[in-house]
C-alpha cells in the first residue's frame, strides 16, 4: 500500500475529494442537476453554460493528472501512443459508475487488475502476448454489453433488433 507512487495518492485524494464536491456542495448539485435534466436546472435559475464550463474544468484538471501519472508514474517517460486506448477504459468506468465516484473508482481498479494481469500473465502463460495485451479492452467491452443489458432491464425495456 506505500509503496505507490505519489500519484496514487494524488487520485485518492481527487476521488475524496470529488465525493464531498458532488455530494456536500451547492456547486455539487448544481452539476449534478446540470447534468440530469438542464431545462429543470435553468427552471430554477441554474446557470448551466458556467456550470458546464466549470464541470469542463475539472475534466481537464483529472484528465491532465492522469496524463501526469502515465507519464510520471507508469513509465517515468513520454511516448506517442502511451495512452494506447485508456481513455476508452476510463470513459467505461465512469458510465458504469453512473456518476458516483466511488463506483468509478471501483470500476477503474478492476479494468486496472484486468490490465495488471495480462501484463504479469506474459511470462508465465504460454499464450501469445498480443492476445493478452487484448484482454482489458475484452474485458472492458463485456463490462459494457453487461451493464447495457442490465440497464436496459431496470428500465423495463427489452433490447429489440431495428
Amino acid at each position: 500500500m506505500f509503496d505507490q507512487n505519489v500519484m496514487f495518492y494524488v487520485a485518492v485524494a481527487c476521488a475524496f475529494g470529488l465525493s464531498f464536491l458532488l455530494d456536500c456542495t451547492v456547486l455539487g448539485t448544481r452539476i449534478k442537476a446540470t447534468g440530469y435534466n438542464p431545462a429543470a436546472a435553468v427552471s430554477v435559475g441554474i446557470d448551466i453554460t458556467r456550470t458546464k464550463i466549470i464541470a469542463l474544468v475539472f475534466c481537464g484538471i483529472f484528465a491532465g493528472l492522469g496524463g501526469a501519472f502515465l507519464s510520471m508514474g507508469y513509465l517515468s517517460y513520454f511516448s506517442n501512443g502511451m495512452v494506447a486506448g485508456r481513455g476508452f477504459i476510463g470513459i467505461a468506468a465512469e458510465a458504469m459508475g453512473m456518476g458516483n465516484p466511488w463506483f468509478t473508482v471501483f470500476f477503474a481498479f478492476l479494468f486496472g487488475a484486468v490490465d495488471y494481469f495480462s501484463v504479469g500473465a506474459q511470462t508465465v502463460l504460454s499464450i501469445p502476448y498480443e492476445l493478452l495485451n487484448t484482454l482489458p479492452y475484452l474485458m472492458t467491452i463485456v463490462a459494457l454489453v453487461i451493464y447495457a443489458v442490465i440497464s436496459q432491464k431496470k428500465r423495463g425495456k427489452s433490447i429489440e433488433k431495428p
